[in-house]
């Protein structure tokens, strides 16, 4: 009997570590992955025209989704409360295709400087999600080319 009970203290301490480690895991994610501040992703510019080269291929913009924070209702997902539109500069090279007996070839054009408007998010908040498109995150808003 004695060693049963010496057992279950031991049971009982070793289940208490495993909450105090899942404790101290929720605290960490609360802080560090809490849906406050947007974070920084690569956002690619010219996803749909091959023939067009953007130098940078793609720029900074922070985001908030649920990749970049963490809501702690399930029911809610990390979202931009505040927005800002940003005006990024960029060469701009367009390819054309040129024809010759033997092969195509592309021929670089003079390059180009193109204003490209971006949406930056400033504020992360959580929202009631809809959870038909749950799956889907706005990487990069809508770009408006100037």
């Amino acid at each position: 009997m004695q060693r049963y009970s010496f057992v279950n203290t031991i049971k009982r301490i070793n289940l208490s570590e495993d909450y105090a480690k899942a404790f101290d895991h929720g605290a960490r994610v609360r802080t560090e992955g809490a849906c406050q501040h947007p974070q920084p992703l690569i956002v690619y510019v010219n996803k749909t025209d091959p023939s067009k080269v953007h130098l940078p291929r793609g720029t900074v913009l922070h985001r908030c989704n649920d990749l970049t924070g963490c809501c702690s209702d399930p029911l809610e997902t990390c979202t931009a409360i505040e927005k800002q539109t940003i005006e990024l500069y960029f060469i701009t090279i367009t390819l054309k295709k040129q024809s010759t007996a033997y092969r195509q070839r592309r021929i670089r054009q003079s390059p180009q400087i193109e204003k490209i408007l971006f949406t930056n998010h400033t504020r992360c908040g959580c929202r009631v999600s809809n959870r038909s498109d749950q799956n889907e995150i706005d990487l990069d808003d809508e770009n408006e080319i100037l």
